[in-house]
Formats: structure tokens, C-alpha cells, sequence
């Protein structure tokens, strides 16, 4: 299992416009059922978010994991109050 958090740590984001949103920082794993809930990302996107936001994604946006991750949602842009303007 730890292989495989490590082999997605430091993968970039892309949201569903196809628009690089940041890079997997780390995973949020729930330990009651040892399944991953979400990733939290770092170097977000100017683009997509503020720059002193935290941004944590929820797995249920997650397409596909890969050489990259694919969401399958994501808002125009997170501002940095995190406010979510879509």
C-alpha cells in the first residue's frame, strides 16, 4: 500500500478542461477503512486557485489516476478566502 502512495504523490492534477490544476501533495486516507477519501494538492494553478489556499479534493472528483490525475470536477477557481466560484 505505501508503494502505491508513493507512486501518486507528485503527480500533476488536470482538471476537466484539460487546465493543470496543481500536484498531488499527499492523500487522505481513512484508516478505519484503509481506503483513500481525497488528496490534498500543492503548487495549485494560478490559474485555478489563490496561491495561499489549500486545496483538498475529494476522491468522488477523481477520473482516473495514472501518469497524471484526471478530475472529473473542479470549479473555475478557488479564491483565497476559499471561496468557490464556479
Amino acid at each position: 500500500m505505501l508503494d502505491e502512495i508513493n507512486s501518486v504523490k507528485g503527480l500533476d492534477i488536470y482538471g476537466p478542461d484539460g487546465i493543470f490544476v496543481g500536484k498531488v501533495a499527499d492523500l487522505i486516507i481513512d484508516t478505519d477503512t484503509r481506503t483513500i477519501t481525497g488528496l490534498y494538492i500543492s503548487e495549485p494553478s494560478p490559474v485555478k486557485a489563490a496561491n495561499n489556499v489549500l486545496l483538498k479534493i475529494p476522491y468522488r472528483w477523481i477520473q482516473s489516476i495514472g501518469d497524471v490525475v484526471i478530475l472529473k470536477t473542479f470549479p473555475k477557481y478557488i479564491d483565497g478566502s476559499g471561496k468557490v466560484i464556479s
